[in-house]
């Protein structure tokens, strides 16, 4: 069989750089295959196999349950996780928008300031050229 790298149902789905998409193998099963029991195991008695075999289904739905328990408790995390993820995220939202808004407020304020000092200075000069007039005027009249 010519064995690609998307051959393998675990390779990671595309847009992760070099990892490949996920595909199944040709002539994957869909159900178990049957169990080989061998030869000892049928030489016992129906039921001493049928002891064994209800041990076996047992021991299996006991493996099933702890597995499914453990994805469980994992599911669990997850969801708390991305709850606490959301809940950051509207947090940091809601700051941005406070630093923003105050960033916003202050630059107005600045930007009041340095029209008034620009206006203030002009105020000045036209102050200094008036007195300087008038100094000339006083001056004629001498």
């Amino acid at each position: 069989m010519d064995s690609k790298s998307n051959d393998y149902p675990d390779s990671p789905p595309d847009g992760l750089g070099a990892l490949k998409k996920i595909e199944r193998l040709p002539n994957m099963m869909k159900t178990a295959p049957k169990i080989k029991w061998g030869d000892e195991y049928m030489s016992w008695p129906v039921d001493a196999r049928l002891n064994y075999a209800e041990k076996l289904a047992a021991s299996m739905n006991h493996a099933a349950d702890v597995l499914q328990n453990e994805r469980n408790g994992l599911l669990d995390i997850a969801n708390t996780q991305e709850r606490k993820i959301k809940e950051l995220q509207a947090s940091y939202d809601q700051q941005t928008m406070v630093v923003t808004q105050e960033l916003g407020s202050s630059n107005a304020a600045q930007q009041e300031l340095f029209q008034t000092i620009v206006d203030l200075k002009s105020e000045l000069k036209a102050a200094h050229k008036r007195i300087r007039e008038l100094e000339v005027d006083l001056g004629n009249y001498d």
